[in-house]
């Protein structure tokens, strides 16, 4: 695969106080987690698990972030509503940023 992160969009990471951060993926309309670092990072995109016909019904589509990762921009400690939102004790909608 080409190295594509040049391309690759930054998204805020969210100190989750367990030695790990929280991004929200606008393709998945979840949250995921990887290791928290103090600056700017690239990581592979957690989505890029989902090949054609694995993703679950309701999942708008392959994600571009399989070609490109994201960089990781940490963004401060999560709030109480993240937390609440990555826990699974999210409201009607989920947090947006």
């Amino acid at each position: 695969m080409r190295d594509n992160r040049a391309n690759a969009p930054v998204l805020d990471a969210y100190d989750v106080g367990d030695g790990s951060c929280a991004v929200w993926c606008d393709h998945c309309c979840d949250w995921h987690r990887h290791s928290k670092s103090d600056s700017l990072s690239h990581v592979a995109a957690h989505c890029a698990w989902m090949q054609p016909g694995e993703a679950p019904p309701d999942y708008p589509g392959n994600s571009p972030y399989v070609e490109t990762g994201y960089w990781l921009k940490p963004a401060g400690p999560a709030t109480p509503e993240i937390l609440r939102d990555i826990t699974g004790q999210r409201p009607p909608e989920p947090v947006r940023h």
